[in-house]
């Protein structure tokens, strides 16, 4: 009953409807690159308004391969997110190489959603909280003082945590921080949205790394 309930949704929303219990209709996305070659290969960027389900991601994947009535051997799909460039990882992937092979490779909400609600020690003197979600390494940031000492955490989705000592450095950017010891040349930057920059050299120009989104106010 339960795999009749899942495969109603899916015709559904494959279609442009929405059962009871699928996910809600404000769902959005647009095709925003294309490319193919011969009758091989069919590549397509998509944009999504927001994170949505493994079955929703399998319901646009089949309404999105169905659309061209020419037959490719594969398709390849990416999905981005509202603020994510193009090129730079996909938040999920359906692929069809040359059956239907679907990834999430960030966070999916759950994830988010945990993420942001884990507690921080009372201990602690919370300079910021930050969530990066680039594909494959994201992480939360946690900047602190505990004990007169300034610390950088990161926190994995899988629970696990990292910790370093930091201090922080001088800049004309922004209030920023870099590692007490071991690789000095990468360092964080607070930028004026409230958001953590993480920055580091490439031979002898500094390169913006990846920025970790503010939590809360």
């Amino acid at each position: 009953m339960k795999k009749l309930f899942i495969i109603s949704c899916i015709l559904l929303l494959t279609i442009g409807l929405f059962a009871p219990g699928c996910e809600k209709k404000d769902i959005t996305y647009e095709i925003i690159n294309t490319q193919t070659f011969r009758d091989i290969k069919r590549s397509l960027d998509v944009r999504l308004n927001k994170k949505v389900s493994e079955e929703t991601l399998r319901a646009i994947a089949l309404k999105l391969k169905a659309q061209d009535s020419r037959k490719y051997e594969r398709t390849f799909i990416c999905y981005y997110l509202p603020d994510m460039e193009i090129g730079t990882g996909a938040w999920a992937t359906t692929h069809f190489n040359p059956n239907l092979d679907i990834r999430i490779l960030g966070f999916t909400s759950e994830q988010e959603k945990n993420l942001k609600q884990r507690s921080d020690d009372p201990s602690r003197e919370v300079i910021g909280s930050w969530l990066d979600e680039s594909p494959f390494i994201g992480k939360k940031y946690t900047v602190f003082r505990q004990n007169g000492k300034l610390f950088m955490e990161y926190m994995f989705e899988d629970g696990g945590t990292l910790k370093m000592e930091i201090v922080e450095k001088f800049s004309d950017k922004g209030r920023a921080f870099r590692k007490n010891k071991g690789n000095n040349r990468e360092y964080y930057l607070i930028d004026s949205q409230g958001n953590l920059q993480v920055w580091d050299w490439d031979q002898e120009e500094e390169v913006l790394v990846t920025t970790a989104k503010k939590i809360g106010g």
